[in-house]
């Protein structure tokens, strides 16, 4: 499988549902490329606008919408992605970084 990166946007099956949703992978990528497994957010189409860990998704040519849920982090291997769809922008995971200090309380 070829490098799998922070910030591509992949199908995979979800765990609790059995369909294939879409996740963002969150972990860095010196992470990605030392191991077997990559840890995700998942994407949903429901509003989380009043969710300060939840970050809109940008208008894109995939035809994507929706939230980041940074509060719903996932562990998967990466033989459980599809192909990636796309990737976030620089500034949308800069966003996605702030939701996450959140999530896990860090100052800095």
């Amino acid at each position: 499988m070829p490098d799998v990166l922070r910030g591509q946007i992949y199908l995979a099956l979800h765990p609790d549902l059995n369909e294939k949703k879409y996740f963002v992978v969150a972990s860095n990528n010196k992470r990605n490329k030392a191991l077997d497994s990559v840890l995700c957010l998942r994407l949903t189409t429901t509003d989380k606008t009043h969710v300060p860990t939840c970050v809109a998704l940008p208008a894109n040519k995939e035809g994507l919408a929706g939230f980041i849920v940074c509060d719903d982090v996932y562990l998967f291997y990466k033989e459980e992605l599809d192909t990636p769809v796309t990737a976030l922008t620089d500034s949308t995971m800069r966003d996605v970084e702030t939701a996450l200090k959140l999530v896990f309380s860090i100052r800095h």
